[in-house]
């Protein structure tokens, strides 16, 4: 299967039937997360995703400008996070407003470090166009460590006009994207001349169609990924030595189908998944039924169904899924969330490879098997001020994916590992329980603070040979983080974070550890007028040694400064 040109055969055809695809839903359409109550695995930014209906009937808005996560990766450790941090938080910088149609923002920063963002909105007909880019670039902190980060993308939402039979009044939206990143394996233990360098190349594009006829709703789509790693370099460890150059290209798919009234509807739905990795191929397919209630104040989801396999190295698997989420809204100020979920977990190269930027290029990509996964939230509101949610999760989970350093291993009293710079997946069977609270308080029309905090009690079962199960590695005991924001003045702000990752466990002979550390985090604004605004940041104050992943530290005290410029 010649998927590498199938892919981009497909990129190409999606920008181009844009024009033609749509979709419809009632205005009143009280479209749900069809997937289970996921409660975060790791500590929460504090931001409150609002549910909206994705295929609502609604006028062309302007397409909203880049995320915080799209500003937050100015750092190298914000670049590549492990998936145990915490979201990385920014200062209140001044996004364009709806009245302006495109910005540039620049900094410059230690280490050598310049980075720009770009981004334009315009309407062209029924069409809602929002284009991007941006780029970063670092000579690094230490030896080998400097990188490069480029990215283009177009998103584009069409809203079909009521003329159009089956179609009439529908949404759909498509998108393209395009980065590049270059690195270095720094970690490696070696002379700065045997340094590995890599780069990766990702191409995304994708197209979603949720609409209805008469009672009948559908929800259709495609998306096309491909990424390539290449690496060039020779290392005194024969794991990270040579010149390789490896693919990863995903399709998925899904098509579902519901019927019934607002406050039953029955269904069902197709995820499809085909891809190939070095020269293997591989598919994920799930067929569904599904089940939506709504009294109003509660609501029910269900999904049942079965799930067909075969992972990069040739092996099939079979197996059943059910997803079930209860959400119930006692009143505006209680609601109550319950879930639970198993089945296999869909997995891919480039998914391992963005979490740990490290990764070996020859590892083997498996499904995850989840046996259980249960979790209950309680989210209160006892004044307009303050939102508090506290919520537990426990997780059993079977060929769970955790990164190991490769390397050698010196045999000294106590043994010292000397890591090679690359990672393999070890996949183990682990139970996972966290536990976590969140409290946000507007303390002003000027201020607020959030605080977050998260419990984690994970360990490894079935390991042979050993008298106590370990801990999964590169989880913490203990995450927490504290932000306070103010507005001084109506063009002057700041942001005071402070975050404290604990200690973590990493996986090797010689049972090293990563220290905890405390991340102090300054930031301050100041919008000079509707079109110019500057700001200034810091990070890691206290200067703390940070290593995201084991043999790669990262930046000590980082600083800063830019401006806005929108039109």
């Amino acid at each position: 299967m010649k998927i590498v040109n199938i892919g981009v055969i497909a990129v190409c055809a999606i920008v181009m039937c844009t024009t033609q695809l749509c979709a419809q839903t009632k205005k009143d359409d009280k479209t749900k997360n069809e997937q289970p109550l996921e409660l975060p695995e790791f500590v929460i930014t504090g931001v409150e995703a609002i549910d909206v209906p994705g295929g609502a009937k609604q006028t062309p808005r302007t397409a909203a400008r880049l995320t915080q996560n799209d500003l937050d990766r100015f750092n190298s450790l914000e670049k590549q996070t492990p998936r145990m941090l915490p979201a990385p938080r920014m200062p209140l910088l001044t996004l364009p407003s709806q009245q302006s149609n495109g910005f540039v923002r620049g900094e410059f920063g230690l280490f050598t470090s310049p980075a720009v963002d770009v981004g334009y909105h315009l309407t062209a007909g029924d069409f809602d166009l929002y284009a991007r880019g941006g780029g970063v670039f670092s000579s690094g902190h230490v030896t080998n460590a400097g990188f490069t980060d480029f990215r283009a993308g177009l998103d584009a939402s069409y809203i079909a006009p009521e003329k159009f039979f089956f179609f009439g009044g529908s949404k759909t939206d498509s998108y393209v994207s395009f980065r590049r990143r270059g690195y270095k394996l720094y970690g490696v233990d070696g002379s700065a001349e045997s340094v590995p360098e890599r780069s990766t190349v990702e191409i995304e594009g994708g197209v979603r169609t949720v609409g209805g006829f008469e009672n009948v709703g559908y929800d259709m789509g495609i998306s096309i990924e491909t990424m390539n790693l290449s690496q060039n370099g020779t290392s005194p460890n024969p794991a990270v030595s040579g010149n390789t150059n490896t693919s990863n290209n995903l399709i998925s798919a899904h098509l579902g189908l519901k019927a019934g009234s607002e406050s039953f509807k029955l269904g069902g739905r197709v995820n499809a998944d085909v891809q190939s990795y070095r020269n293997n191929n591989m598919y994920f397919v799930q067929p569904m039924a599904t089940l939506d209630l709504n009294s109003g104040t509660v609501l029910a989801t269900l999904e049942v169904g079965g799930q067909f396999t075969q992972n990069s190295v040739g092996e099939s698997q079979t197996g059943f899924m059910a997803n079930a989420r209860l959400e119930y809204r006692a009143s505006s100020a209680l609601t109550l969330k319950g879930s639970f979920a198993t089945g296999l977990q869909p997995n891919a190269f480039q998914t391992m490879l963005r979490e740990n930027p490290y990764l070996s290029d020859s590892v083997r990509v498996q499904y995850s098997n989840m046996l259980v996964n249960t979790g209950l939230q309680v989210i209160v509101h006892p004044t307009t001020a303050i939102q508090i949610s506290v919520g537990g999760q426990v997780k059993v989970v079977n060929a769970l994916p955790v990164f190991r350093a490769e390397g050698s291993l010196i045999k000294t009293n106590p043994p010292v590992f000397i890591p090679s710079g690359s990672f393999y997946a070890w996949y183990v069977d682990a139970t996972v329980s966290q536990f976590q609270a969140e409290m946000v308080w507007r303390l002003s029309e000027s201020d607020a603070i959030t605080m977050q905090g998260q419990y984690s009690s994970a360990s490894l079962r079935n390991l042979v040979g050993v008298t106590e199960q370990p801990s999964v590695p590169y989880i913490p005991k203990i995450q927490v983080s504290v932000s306070y924001q103010r507005f001084w003045t109506s063009a002057f702000s700041t942001t005071l974070d402070v975050i404290y990752i604990g200690e973590r466990k990493v996986v090797n002979e010689s049972e090293q550890k990563l220290s905890g550390y405390a991340d102090l985090r300054f930031a301050a604004e100041y919008v000079f007028s509707d079109r110019l605004s500057a700001f200034v940041r810091f990070t890691n104050l206290l200067d703390q040694k940070v290593y995201a992943w084991q043999g790669y530290i990262e930046r000590g005290r980082f600083g800063a400064l830019g401006v806005t410029v929108k039109f």
